[in-house]
């Protein structure tokens, strides 16, 4: 029930090394929506993780690809950053593909389609650096949708890490 902007918390999506995701919904009736928000965790607010949460909003503003989850608003409430993103319903690409019990074909054409949504990335000199199964959605219509730039690093022209200092300190304890 808490409220982020126009936007009430619904539902605790999962959690995470920063924050937690909730889906949201649209509270200030100018038009009915759903959203993803996440927010930093409060236990650990800090210069560094405030930092990497502000970097993830810059990359997120950056990326516009059908296979990425977009970034729709962001904003800090109480002293409480959050960001504001596309909802994906679906399941995690694991789930999806066994689930719905894919061969082989099927399988490589769901990676194809999040290796597109990678290159996006790339093509903007942002490296994802969590790529996993669980951080790729596949929606009700079987697209892709790539999540959690928590992590990701910023390249610079000569394909040397751009950030370094900003993700030095966290990329470790966030991900297996």
């Amino acid at each position: 029930g808490d409220r982020f902007g126009a936007w009430c918390l619904a539902e605790l999506l999962g959690e995470g090394g920063m924050g937690q995701v909730w889906r949201a919904e649209r509270a200030d009736g100018l038009y009915q929506g759903e959203a993803a928000i996440k927010l930093l965790r409060d236990d650990l607010a800090g210069p560094g993780l405030a930092a990497r949460f502000a970097r993830e909003r810059a990359l997120l503003g950056r990326l516009a690809h059908p296979g990425i989850a977009r970034l729709l608003d962001a904003g800090e409430q109480d002293g409480r950053a959050f960001l504001v993103l596309e909802h994906v319903s679906g399941r995690s690409l694991s789930d999806h593909v066994r689930e719905q019990g894919l061969n082989l074909a099927a399988r490589v054409r769901l990676l194809v389609e999040v290796a597109r949504a990678v290159e996006h990335a790339h093509a903007q000199l942002i490296v994802h650096r969590d790529l996993k199964p669980t951080n790729v959605m596949v929606d009700e219509t079987g697209q892709t949708k790539l999540l959690d730039f928590g992590i990701a690093g910023l390249l610079d022209d000569s394909g040397q890490q751009a950030d370094r200092q900003v993700t030095l300190g966290w990329g470790r304890r966030l991900s297996p």
